[in-house]
């Protein structure tokens, strides 16, 4: 059973991050965002590492990745965007 949303971790970048900074991981989140719903899934960031040149990695690796992020007790893992 998937966890619900407000369950999903959220990672938070520092606002002491230039602005310049801030604009171009704003504009890689909305690249990789594809369904447009603030959220990058394991999908959408294994696609999106496609796309940058990373075709080495699968859908398998970049889940063990967000896995370590979170902790075990969430069945899904998304990426939020808070600046």
């Amino acid at each position: 059973m998937a966890a619900s949303s407000e369950s999903l971790p959220t990672i938070v970048l520092d606002q002491n991050l230039v602005e310049a900074e801030k604009f171009r991981l704003r504009k890689m989140f909305v690249e990789i965002d594809t369904n447009r719903d603030g959220k990058i899934d394991i999908q959408e960031l294994t696609q999106g590492l496609k796309r940058m040149g990373y075709f080495h990695i699968t859908s398998d690796q970049v889940e063990v990745i967000i896995f370590r992020l979170a902790t075990l007790k969430w069945s899904s893992f998304k990426i939020g965007f808070l600046i």
